[in-house]
């Protein structure tokens, strides 16, 4: 059943292409768990207790908080999902309880470090590289888009009338994004430039393409952003999400709503965006010398 689950995942759910094969690790993982211990790989019929020894055993080879949940989390929605097919009538991963995931604060580049995002260098005016990486690093910046939904991204999507782009999201969602002025400027250069490269643009094509005129690949986007970090903060993580952290965590010392900001991040819950309610101490010590009368 473990297949026809996945499967409903992808089609009914429409559960991420990476989202269905972490399920599907997970409960693969807890087949040969259960293999190994009871000799018996089927997992529909397994108990509660079984769980729990399981849970035991990751916690044994030090899985982190956060894997533990996510497997547990994986279990519930297969067993769920038997319930729903008729074939068991509990769910024995309920009553397991989840371990609690420490709150990490969001790692995020100062405004005035992104502010070095600018036009192609003159030795690179040709380069379409430089032009199509300078405009990836502004997407992400100027939008909060994952990664994901950067690579998806279709000529078509982007209206320059309306100023905005449309973002196909998790679960398949749609969401609107307001576009500014310099994005635009930088969408618009990098579109004359694909025109420049023989590059076709039809309202179909992919807007961010390899220098073979392929769809762009997560590895290359991760370099292109490491390579642009790595010049303007000396923080570890150099990932894409980094950006999104970044715009959203600059939208909020700046007064945005947070109701706002959890739209524009295409978050399903308000939750899930409340983990940049935080502000440096820096942007701390500017609102204590603005408000504070004693200061």
């Amino acid at each position: 059943m473990i297949e026809t689950f996945i499967t409903y995942l992808e089609k009914e759910k429409r559960y991420s292409k990476h989202t269905c094969k972490s399920y599907l690790y997970d409960l693969q993982q807890f087949a040969l768990y259960c293999q190994l211990q009871y000799d018996d790989s089927n997992i529909d019929g397994a108990s509660t207790e079984i769980i729990r020894s399981y849970l035991v055993w990751l916690m044994d080879k030090h899985y982190s908080a956060k894997s533990i949940h996510r497997k547990i989390i994986s279990l519930r929605q297969y067993y769920k999902f038997l319930i729903k097919a008729g074939v068991i009538q509990s769910n024995p991963a309920q009553g397991i309880p989840l371990p609690k995931i420490p709150q990490r604060i969001p790692v995020y580049v100062n405004e005035d470090s992104m502010k070095s995002i600018g036009s192609a260098d003159g030795q690179d005016i040709e380069n379409y590289e430089a032009i199509r990486d300078e405009a990836i690093i502004e997407m992400l910046y100027a939008t909060g888009m994952r990664l994901s939904e950067l690579i998806h991204l279709k000529i078509a999507d982007v209206n320059f009338e309306a100023m905005n782009i449309k973002v196909m999201g998790k679960r398949s969602k749609e969401r609107l994004i307001p576009m500014g002025q310099k994005l635009a400027e930088h969408l618009q250069q990098y579109l004359d430039y694909r025109q420049r490269f023989k590059f076709e643009n039809s309202p179909d094509s992919w807007l961010f393409l390899t220098r073979k005129g392929q769809i762009m690949y997560p590895l290359l986007v991760y370099r292109i952003v490491n390579k642009f970090l790595s010049k303007v903060t000396t923080l570890e993580k150099r990932s894409p999400h980094i950006l999104r952290h970044s715009f959203a965590t600059h939208l909020l010392n700046a007064g945005a709503d947070m109701n706002a900001i959890k739209e524009l991040l295409g978050h399903s819950s308000l939750a899930s965006t409340q983990i940049y309610t935080h502000s440096d101490f820096e942007t701390l010590k500017k609102i204590y010398q603005k408000s504070h009368p004693k200061a």
